[in-house]
């Protein structure tokens, strides 16, 4: 058979199955390659070393927060190993994966009777089905999900007001409030 044809059923360049070939003429069957060869797995360098023992410490690190955490833990350390290497490294070393996605966020304290703790919401530029563009506050009641008011409001050109030109006198006629009362004049 042609080396050409070995070559493309193999998916090899032909020069290489004509290698092969001369050298199984030559020296027979210990010429040939290993089908895998099988090489001792590299010694962890410090950094591995490192990244492994925080991901035994904390298994619910991902790799990329483990080479964070090296970053800002050991500066001195020069060349840092890419996250993807501290994923093999960890199966390598049968370490648990981390779990996927995000860890949920702390709970935070909900308001425990109506009104006591008020969410506002705002829409801006919302296209509606006719083409219009408009925009929306809203206050909702966290306890009880009751809407309590919504603003519906088409955008409008912005221009400069009367009242922004006289600001300045407006603001001269406040009083000061808080530690700004007692402050020197």
């Amino acid at each position: 058979m042609a080396a050409a044809v070995i070559a493309q059923r193999l998916h090899l360049v032909p020069r290489t199955v004509r290698r092969l070939g001369q050298a199984f003429v030559q020296r027979g069957a210990a010429a040939l390659p290993p089908a895998h060869p099988r090489r001792p797995p590299p010694e962890p360098t410090i950094a591995i070393q490192q990244a492994l023992l925080l991901h035994t410490l904390h298994p619910t690190w991902g790799a990329p927060y483990v080479l964070i955490q090296l970053r800002h833990g050991y500066p001195e350390l020069a060349e840092l190993p890419s996250s993807r290497t501290l994923q093999r490294w960890f199966r390598r070393t049968q370490q648990p994966a981390a779990p996927a996605g995000r860890k949920p966020s702390t709970a935070q304290d909900h308001a425990r009777q109506p009104h006591a703790v008020w969410q506002m919401d705002a829409v801006e530029q919302l296209r509606l089905a006719t083409g219009q563009l408009v925009s929306w506050l809203r206050w909702v009641d966290e306890y009880t999900g009751a809407v309590l008011g919504t603003v519906v409001f088409p955008p409008r050109q912005l221009r400069r007001s009367a009242a922004v030109r006289r600001a300045a006198g407006a603001a001269a006629a406040l009083a000061p409030l808080g530690l700004a009362a007692n402050a020197p004049g």
